[in-house]
């Protein structure tokens, strides 16, 4: 049984993944022209955090 409170922690978490899937891409996009490795790491870092909040 989902409650109010569930339902607002599972938005909150798919708000996280989104925000995290962005920075990944923006990061990921940067690191092609300037800083390639290490914002390619951060890129990557990111992009893990947004699959494991669902985003």
């Amino acid at each position: 049984m989902t409650t109010v409170t569930d339902s607002t922690e599972i938005d909150i978490q798919r708000r996280l993944g989104r925000s995290y899937k962005k920075t990944s891409i923006i990061l990921g996009v940067i690191g092609i022209f300037i800083l390639g490795i290490p914002l390619g790491i951060a890129a990557f870092i990111f992009a893990r955090k947004a699959e494991v909040q669902g985003g």
